[in-house]
């Protein structure tokens, strides 16, 4: 560089840069189902556009998509078009939607009335914890279940999910039923049996399950 006025001059260096080859997206590449999918584009254009798996299409710069779903699981790609005659740039992200499964157990357990409470149990995939939930649905327990009331006949639901441990994703509720079910009566078929005078008769009454 010279100062045409002064006759003073100093090298000066210019580097340039293929702006093809610098990312300029980020955003979300694992998600919970359900949970929000962000995109970010730093960008020098006015003109994007967003495409991805389920027929998604957007025009923002930045894009969010709310409520995320395994359909939106797959390559999102954004095509900016640069001021001026450079080419388009396009550059793509991968997006996961996880949704865990529901966990292992018994679904319905029958006890009779006035039984011992039920040991309650279900079992999470690795990597995953194991979430009670009282009768409601809503309200979380520590533990499972220990203390469900038998005294009298009647059907008790709780659920249990499980929580992924590193993204913290959880499955849907699995209902867990409880039936206390009445004593049965038992069973007597007629009988009318021959005996002496003075004999004691012996009823046997048969038992049932």
């Amino acid at each position: 560089v010279t100062d045409l006025g002064c006759g003073v001059s100093f090298p000066q260096q210019v580097t340039m840069l293929d702006i093809s080859e610098q990312r300029f997206i980020s955003g979300s590449q694992v998600v919970c189902i359900q949970s929000q999918i962000s995109f970010n584009c730093i960008s020098f254009s006015n003109t994007h556009k967003w495409e991805g798996p389920d027929g998604y299409l957007s025009y923002l710069q930045n894009p969010i998509i709310d409520s995320a779903t395994l359909a939106m699981t797959g390559v999102y790609t954004i095509n900016i078009k640069p001021p001026g005659c450079l080419a388009a740039i396009q550059q793509s992200i991968d997006v996961y939607v996880h949704h865990p499964a529901e966990p292992m157990g018994v679904t319905v357990n029958v006890v009779c009335l006035d039984s011992p409470s039920p040991q309650l149990t279900a079992t999470p995939s690795p990597y995953h914890t194991i979430q009670w939930y009282d009768t409601d649905g809503v309200t979380k327990l520590a533990q499972a279940p220990s203390n469900t009331p038998t005294h009298k006949v009647d059907t008790i639901t709780y659920y249990v999910t499980q929580i992924s441990d590193t993204l913290g994703c959880e499955s849907p509720k699995k209902p867990i039923v409880v039936i206390i079910s009445d004593l049965p009566d038992p069973a007597v078929a007629p009988y009318s049996p021959e005996i002496c005078a003075g004999e004691i008769p012996t009823i046997i009454l048969p038992v049932t399950d």
